[in-house]
This record gives C-alpha cells, sequence and structure tokens, in this order.
C-alpha cells in the first residue's frame, strides 16, 4: 500500500519552523539565558501539563481536542512571529495578519486537518476543552518567568526594555510592592484562570466542577511559585544519579569536543595527559570559529570583572584575527573596513537603543 504523505510533510515543516520562533515576552524584558523557550518548547509544556493534571479534572474531556489545541493554537505564528502591543504594532493589525495566517493554512491543510474548527474553537473558548488549555497556556507564561527569575534575577531596570512595557500601570504598582517578575507574571496571569457562571451553563458544567478545575490548575502555578519562594525549585536535580550524568553536555564540565588554541595539545601532554585530537578540514574549521567565537560572547556576559572581561576580548580578539586569515585578510583589513563603515554610520559610542521604528499600514 502507497502512501501520500506530501501535505503532512509540509505540515510537518510548517510546525517545525515554531522551534526556531522564539515567544516574544523573555525578549521583550532581556532575559539572559543561554537558550529562550520558542513556540514548540511552549506546546510541549502545555502537553506536559494537561497530561499531569487530568486526573484532577472532574470531568470527561475529549483528549484529540485537547491535542489540537495544544500544538496547533500557535501555529499561525510559525508565519506571523509571536506578536505582542509592545512592539508598536496595533491591535487591529495584529488581528488582521493572525487571521490572514489563519485562512492561508485552513485552506493550505483543509484536505488532512480542520484548521477552521480548531482555531474558531480557540479563539473563540466553544468548548470546555479549549477553555481549560487556554488557562494552562496562561498559567505556562507565569510558570516560564518563575523559573528564568529563579535563575538569575531580572533587572527591570534596564533600559532597553520597552517603555510601554516597564511603565504598565499594573507593572509599576507591583515592582513599588517590592516584586520581582516572576511575581508579576505569577499575579497577573492567574487572574485569567477563571471559570464564570455563564461559562458553566455554555460548558454544562457545574459550579463545583469549574471551581475543581480552577483549583487544579492554579495549584500547580502556585506550587511552582512556592518552590521559586523558598528557594527549592532549582533543587530538582540534586538527587541524579552522578554516573548517568557523566556524558550530559549539560552536568558534564570538561572542555572537550571544540576548538582550541595551537599550543593546548602540547600543554595536555606535559600535564601528564593524552590529547586526542585531529585536524578540521576547512568547512569544519570555520564553522568551529563560529561555535568558539559564540562561545567568548558567553563567556564574557558572564565574566564578573572588567580584568575578566578584557581576557575573553582578547580571546575574542584572536578568533577575529583567525576568521581573517583563513578568509585571505588580516587583522588590520578588518580594522580599515570597520573604519570605513564608523564613517558613514558612526559607532556604538553613544549607547544608542533603537526601540522600533513606527511604520504607517
Amino acid at each position: 500500500m502507497q502512501h501520500n504523505f506530501d501535505k503532512e510533510i509540509e505540515l510537518f515543516m510548517t510546525f517545525d519552523i515554531l522551534g526556531d520562533t522564539l515567544r516574544t515576552g523573555p525578549l521583550l524584558w532581556y532575559i539572559d539565558r543561554k537558550k529562550l523557550e520558542d513556540i514548540k518548547d511552549h506546546a510541549m509544556d502545555l502537553i506536559f501539563i494537561f497530561e499531569r493534571l487530568e486526573k484532577h479534572f472532574p470531568i470527561n474531556l475529549d483528549k484529540d481536542k485537547v491535542l489540537n489545541y495544544c500544538i496547533y493554537h500557535d501555529l499561525p505564528e510559525a508565519l506571523t512571529g509571536d506578536i505582542t502591543k509592545f512592539q508598536g504594532v496595533s491591535s487591529e493589525e495584529r488581528k488582521r495578519v493572525k487571521n490572514l495566517a489563519e485562512k492561508y493554512l485552513i485552506k493550505k491543510f483543509k484536505d488532512i486537518i480542520d484548521f477552521k474548527t480548531i482555531f474558531h474553537n480557540y479563539n473563540n473558548r466553544t468548548d470546555i476543552e479549549s477553555k481549560i488549555i487556554h488557562m494552562i497556556d496562561k498559567v505556562h507564561s507565569s510558570t516560564t518567568f518563575i523559573k528564568y527569575q529563579s535563575e538569575k534575577p531580572v533587572n527591570m531596570n534596564d533600559s532597553r526594555i520597552i517603555k510601554d512595557l516597564r511603565n504598565n500601570p499594573f507593572v509599576v504598582e507591583k515592582i513599588n510592592e517590592g516584586k520581582d517578575l516572576a511575581d508579576i507574571f505569577f499575579e497577573f496571569h492567574l487572574m485569567a484562570v477563571n471559570i464564570t457562571d455563564e461559562e458553566c451553563e455554555k460548558y454544562h458544567i457545574t459550579r463545583n466542577e469549574a471551581d475543581t478545575i480552577v483549583d487544579a490548575i492554579k495549584s500547580f502555578a502556585t506550587t511552582m511559585y512556592n518552590q521559586k519562594i523558598n528557594n527549592t525549585l532549582l533543587n530538582f536535580d540534586k538527587d541524579f544519579p552522578e554516573e548517568t550524568l557523566k556524558y550530559n553536555n549539560k552536568y558534564n564540565k570538561d572542555n572537550y569536543h571544540k576548538l582550541v588554541r595551537d599550543n593546548i595539545p602540547n600543554i595536555i601532554k606535559r600535564n601528564g595527559e593524552e590529547p586526542i585530537y585531529h585536524t578540521l578540514n576547512d568547512e569544519e574549521y570555520w564553522d568551529a570559529l563560529l561555535k568558539k567565537d559564540t562561545e567568548e560572547l558567553e563567556e564574557a556576559k558572564n565574566a564578573e570583572s572588567k580584568d575578566e572581561i578584557l581576557k575573553e576580548l582578547g580571546d575574542k580578539l584572536e578568533i577575529l584575527r583567525a576568521m581573517a586569515e583563513y578568509l585571505g585578510f588580516t587583522l588590520e583589513d578588518v580594522i580599515k573596513q570597520a573604519n570605513k563603515k564608523r564613517q558613514t554610520n558612526g559607532g556604538f559610542q553613544k549607547k544608542l537603543f533603537l526601540e522600533t521604528v513606527k511604520k504607517d499600514y
């Protein structure tokens, strides 16, 4: 039997774009983290949270609907990106662009999936499944910032943060109360976790059933928030068996599998150890230089003193020299090119930060 999965592959590749589409919130708050959450991460987390909470819900739910809402409710953002009002885009324009994306997806994949019903039901909360995933979606926004804030405190006075966002009345009020960003997101998004009496009638559920659903969802977020308050949230991996982590790059601190300076193998030998290494081809070498440059930038960001930063800048300069020489230039050629662009576009001494450019639509 021969199958034709052409449309499924197109849909898969469209969905895969979400893995390269970062959620805008952490970007607008300038969260300092090596990997920020993308929209595909978000979809997977919604599925996980629902799976863990479902047994606490007092009603039977259509799991096919739940899965569709979790996976596909943000699919239009594969086209539009995660647009927010704080990016200088009006609500009317955001709605217009989203509708265009939805119409495209509905028409493109109408033979294999009913996006028209999925998008309509989720956007309008027409059934209890869409309502529950909408509430879990809000909770997940709060848990994301609880995690980020626990890992590294967020500087809410960073001048790069869009003024309309930083000066939002709710944000200002909470900052004046001494709250951090996790506190703010937790309080704000939990306000959206509720089921009204009118919705009880709409979904044909009792008040008690609605309260039980809301309580389970809020309790999940509250438990995580309390662990953040008690400084226990990041202790989850303390009892991981050490032997299981030896090949895990997240936990293995040995600096292997990367480009090293020319004298490193001899230094290792002088220390009585045996280096295992090989010479890269040209394509591999260029790719390794790019990765090394990113690595040095990360180390400069994490440096705790000016002397440490100076050391990392020296490492970056050495990488820049190697890149230039690989391309047949010299470091002096690079400096000449930089000076040429400085004459037309200027340098970075004025510390100017472009927030957005207003456009007429």
